[in-house]
């Protein structure tokens, strides 16, 4: 015969394996220690006049700045400061911030409500028998409510995770956008 506590312990079992999946991991970086641009089936012949790859160098993020050129300059912090689709990129990783605060703090934290009311009332003395004037009475009343969504079985961090990616994917979205943009006022200029 199975007992009671054989049932509540075969249904804690099966809550738990109703939770939402395993905690998030970024995969680990290749082991490269650096690349390179040549292949043993392409080789550029360099006694011709013809690009040269310089290796160890980085680009630095205003990387129009190496034309050392104030006219693409100007074009360039105009282009950025002007762009609807940087000004509409802009806000959408605002949004997506402020999404991410308001449920970061929904999720993790416990909501707090207080009242305070107060209010004066007379009751009619005929109501009790007494036909005369009443009585006059004042009622104060007090409340907090304190509540808190316990996260069992990780909906709400998985919540979270999805939301912190989503600002990630509109940060890369801004980073793709500024640097569409400063490509194509460069190569503009220089066709020009």
């Amino acid at each position: 015969m199975i007992s009671k506590s054989h049932y509540i312990m075969a249904a804690a079992l099966l809550l738990a394996g109703c939770a939402a999946g395993p905690d998030f991991h970024s995969p680990q970086a290749p082991a490269v220690h650096h690349y390179s641009n040549e292949r043993s089936e392409l080789k550029l012949d360099t006694s011709l006049n013809q690009i040269k790859f310089i290796q160890s160098k980085t680009i630095p993020a205003l990387w129009w700045q190496l034309f050392e050129s104030k006219e693409l300059e100007q074009l360039v912090l105009l282009g950025l400061k002007e762009s609807p689709t940087v000004a509409a990129a802009k806000a959408k990783l605002k949004a997506a911030e402020e999404s991410f605060n308001a449920d970061h703090s929904s999720i993790l934290f416990p909501a707090v409500d207080a009242n305070l009311n107060s209010s004066r009332q007379k009751i009619s003395g005929a109501a009790f028998g007494n036909p005369g004037n009443g009585s006059l009475f004042t009622v104060h009343t007090a409340s907090v409510d304190i509540s808190y969504s316990l996260d069992l079985f990780g909906g709400g961090r998985r919540y979270l995770e999805s939301g912190l990616a989503q600002v990630e994917f509109e940060r890369f979205q801004l980073q793709a956008a500024q640097i569409t943009l400063t490509t194509n006022i460069a190569t503009t200029a220089i066709n020009e």
